[in-house]
């Protein structure tokens, strides 16, 4: 079970700077800001299972994405990873059968 480093109340005291900010929360998710950006958000870093090379995956912009639901979509991630499932492969395969279906 990861540990959890971050709080919702941590997150909400990072302020932008001129430094990329890079924060820790146990279990390959971090919380980012960019250099002069205003913008939080979460990434997932894993080993690819097909391509057995790094990835990061955004997961989506603070606040807007809540800390538990970033977790939530960390754990279903490491799931589709134990499976041999790429989790940006499967996010694209997701948003291509959605867009099939909305215009066809």
């Amino acid at each position: 079970m990861p540990q959890n480093l971050l709080t919702d109340a941590s997150l909400r005291k990072v302020k932008p700077s001129n430094k990329r900010q890079t924060h820790a929360d146990g279990g390959n998710l971090f919380a980012k800001m960019e250099a002069n950006s205003e913008v939080l958000y979460f990434e997932m870093r894993y080993t690819s299972p097909t391509l057995h090379k790094q990835r990061v995956i955004r997961l989506g912009t603070y606040p807007s994405l809540k800390l538990a639901e970033a977790r939530q979509q960390r754990d279903e991630y490491k799931k589709l990873i134990a499976n041999e499932v790429d989790p940006a492969d499967h996010k694209k395969q997701m948003k291509q059968g959605l867009l099939e279906e909305y215009f066809f």
